[in-house]
């Protein structure tokens, strides 16, 4: 079950994608499905075509340390010309819960990743919910609960910082080094997370979802990537080996042109 709905999303996602439209609100409930597990997604009210510039520098998504560091170099190199770029996307976007950092932490521009970033956490409740795991004690739906979510929506006077989208987040995800937080077009929020967020230590999915297979966790690994450029794009999760028999058995359907 998990693996068709994650499928079916993708390739829901994927032709959004190659529209050149950033649905900007992917949650449970903006996603109808029916018995067969066949999905739609709804609700474009927040949805906006892709800015000019919001086109990411790699060819595909990095998948070793080395390559990290490489684009990580790349994008250091290019910190000028992406703080002089104006705001062309609306900053306050997606329900806390499944809002991607980039957002969080009021990057100028943001692209497909945030809907990647949002599947990731879906895919966590997904997880959680099957009848394996609601007895053992992982009783939560939502992978990051909140009440607040600094610097893009700081908590009212007296509250419990502990229970900050940005804590709890990184409290599962672990401390960011440099060429994580290397997307930050500002050292201010570079800052923000080291010196608020830095010794955390990352949960293993594998560990912490021992019944779930293997390669499912690993999926929630790369879209819940806290660097946006080192998320891989609808397309890509489609090749996972995960979805061998399914891709075989669907026939993929693309926009016949870009919005």
């Amino acid at each position: 079950m998990v693996s068709k709905i994650s499928f079916n999303l993708m390739n829901a996602l994927n032709f959004i994608h190659k529209a050149n439209v950033i649905h900007r609100d992917i949650k449970p409930a903006n996603i109808m499905i029916d018995e067969q597990l066949n999905l739609k997604i709804v609700d474009f009210g927040l949805a906006r075509t892709a800015p000019v510039h919001s086109e990411q520098i790699r060819k595909s998504f990095p998948k070793t340390m080395v390559e990290k560091k490489e684009l990580a170099q790349q994008l250091d190199a290019e910190r000028s010309e992406r703080v002089s770029r104006k705001r062309a996307i609306s900053p306050h976007v997606q329900t806390r819960i499944y809002r991607a950092p980039e957002v969080v932490l009021l990057q100028n521009s943001y692209s497909f990743g945030v809907d990647v970033w949002s599947f990731g956490c879906i895919l966590a409740e997904l997880i959680q919910c099957q009848n394996i795991y609601v007895h053992d004690g992982h009783e939560a739906p939502y992978l990051f609960p909140s009440t607040s979510c600094t610097p893009l929506s700081p908590p009212s006077s007296g509250a419990d910082e502990k229970d900050d989208y940005m804590r709890v987040m990184l409290n599962i995800l672990g401390d960011q080094k440099d060429h994580d937080l290397s997307f930050l077009s500002k050292s201010k929020a570079k800052s923000f997370v080291k010196d608020h967020f830095s010794g955390a230590k990352k949960v293993k999915f594998n560990l912490e979802f021992p019944k779930t297979d293997p390669s499912i966790c690993g999926l929630l690994t790369l879209a819940l990537q806290f660097n946006p450029y080192f998320r891989p794009s609808a397309e890509d999760i489609l090749e996972c080996e995960e979805f061998d028999k399914l891709r075989q058995k669907s026939a993929q359907v693309l926009p016949s042109e870009q919005i």
